[in-house]
């Protein structure tokens, strides 16, 4: 089976995670913007400051996906012949969601300016 084909029905399958997804976001948001605060009142350079906070609160929405990353590369593992590590898939589909969330973040917080 395609696993870009598998990847896009698992996700469509469990589209209740987006909607926890959205639910961490405010939670996410709120919470890098205090550490990012605090950060900056640590002595911290700023930008370093606004970047963790940034890396805090991507890290914090995309955690619902876990499960659905999970799926995909249990399914894809199943359906197929080859032997690939499970935690190895599941990892490197959650990378590619959290560069997802993030870029989606710096466009939420800078795509007006």
């Amino acid at each position: 089976m395609n696993y870009i084909r598998l990847y896009f029905i698992t996700h469509l399958k469990y589209w209740w995670v987006y909607l926890i997804s959205i639910g961490t976001l405010i939670f996410g948001y709120v919470f890098s913007m205090f550490s990012a605060l605090f950060l900056a009142n640590w002595g911290i350079d700023e930008v370093i400051a606004w970047v963790t906070g940034l890396i805090i609160a991507s890290v914090i929405i995309s955690m619902p996906m876990v499960y659905v990353n999970y799926k995909v590369a249990y399914n894809y593992i199943s359906k197929s012949n080859k032997k690939i590590n499970l935690f190895v898939l599941a990892a490197c589909n959650h990378l590619v969601t959290y560069l997802v969330y993030l870029a989606v973040l710096l466009i939420i917080l800078y795509g007006g300016k």
